[in-house]
């Protein structure tokens, strides 16, 4: 599929435009059950931009709501960005609300949200309330007490519905104090505003670490990924790691002071984050050395304001090693957004040819909407 394609697609499902869908996928059947973004299907995006119209004319040219190896259920993301149409009509459909194999189950997007409503919509649909997930026994209702006060109905709701807490140490992975103390000395005080994400079925935060107002980089620093383990291969060297935390450098400009230190840019980046840490819990991805996700084949830039379409995920010598409560070592491992041309010299030449011309180029190794591509 061609990047104009797929874009004119995305286009016409975030203006809920079925007309133009319909006469799309239509033309081209063989398209409707492709995964274009980092593994998403079409109804998942359709579904998180809160598009009802488009969901309805998929499943009605019969797109597949199947157990794929999508970043999200379709009904889950229409939990987690509280698109209330969009779960009727899903539910309609039978959408299965567990979940798929490799993203976390809609209840827990919902309690995410704190939308009471949304949470027992799906209660009353018969989601499951009595689950634990990990080493750590993450639980649905563990999870809605990690919020506080905030939360407490929620709570309520579901000990309404036959919740049990279940007896069980550490129960919010999401929130490590060690490694949130680590994260603290190593890279600074995180924002009090964190972004959140379920990770099948682990609550992962992104923090947001400003440093001071006039310092020319921040970071993106997630915390409660290493409550994963990807299993280890046989035979691997020492700097492979089984448990892994992700940071992204971006510039200072993207910081809105004014709004409670707020991420006023770079909301793909975000999202990427997002991508990746499902990307690496789903597929149990081991990192040795480095790694590079595309963004679609061919890769399309990630979001409106950036051309970049592939990011690399490495961790250089002197990056950080922590221990988490299990005495596991977390390393964390930096992001990089890179263009296609990039990507294609690292396979080509080696990293190190990249970070080559990336120094002789003075770019620093962090995200940025524009920058001069060392790959051309």
């Amino acid at each position: 599929m061609s990047d104009q394609l797929s874009r004119r697609i995305y286009d016409s499902i975030t203006q809920d435009d079925e007309v133009l869908i319909e006469r799309l996928f239509t033309e081209k059947p063989s398209l409707l059950n492709e995964l274009p973004l980092l593994g998403q299907s079409w109804l998942c995006i359709a579904a998180a931009k809160n598009s009802p119209r488009v969901v309805q004319t998929l499943l009605g040219l019969g797109i597949e709501m199947r157990d794929d190896p999508a970043l999200v259920s379709p009904l889950g993301e229409a939990c987690r960005k509280q698109a209330s149409d969009c779960v009727e009509i899903l539910l309609s459909h039978n959408a299965t609300l567990s979940g798929n194999t490799t993203s976390g189950r809609p209840l827990v997007e919902a309690i995410a949200t704190g939308n009471i409503g949304l949470v027992k919509r799906l209660l009353e649909a018969g989601a499951e309330v009595n689950f634990t997930r990990g080493e750590l026994k993450f639980s649905p209702i563990t999870f809605g007490e990690s919020f506080g006060h905030s939360h407490k109905p929620i709570v309520e709701l579901l000990l309404a519905h036959g919740a049990v807490d279940p007896e069980a140490e550490n129960t919010s992975p999401g929130d490590d104090s060690s490694l949130l103390g680590f994260v603290t000395n190593t890279y600074g005080k995180p924002a009090t505003n964190a972004f959140q994400e379920i990770v099948s079925d682990l609550p992962v935060s992104i923090l947001v670490i400003p440093g001071e107002s006039n310092a020319y980089t921040k970071r993106l620093v997630t915390n409660g990924l290493s409550s994963h383990a990807s299993p280890l291969p046989n035979s691997v060297e020492d700097d492979v790691f089984s448990r892994v935390e992700l940071v992204s450098e971006f510039p200072g400009t993207w910081i809105d002071h004014h709004s409670g230190e707020r991420l006023a840019s770079g909301e793909w980046l975000v999202d990427w984050i997002r991508g990746i840490a499902h990307q690496i819990v789903s597929h149990d991805i081991v990192i040795e050395g480095f790694a590079i996700f595309s963004n679609g084949d061919p890769p399309a830039p990630r979001g409106e304001s950036t051309e970049l379409s592939c990011i690399l995920v490495v961790r250089f010598p002197d990056d950080p090693v922590a221990f988490a409560s299990t005495d596991t070592p977390v390393a964390y491992y930096q992001m990089i957004p890179i263009s296609r041309e990039e990507r294609d010299l690292i396979y080509r030449d080696g990293i190190n040819a990249f970070i080559e011309r990336m120094m002789d180029a003075d770019i620093p190794p962090m995200a940025a909407s524009e920058r001069q591509n060392v790959g051309v």
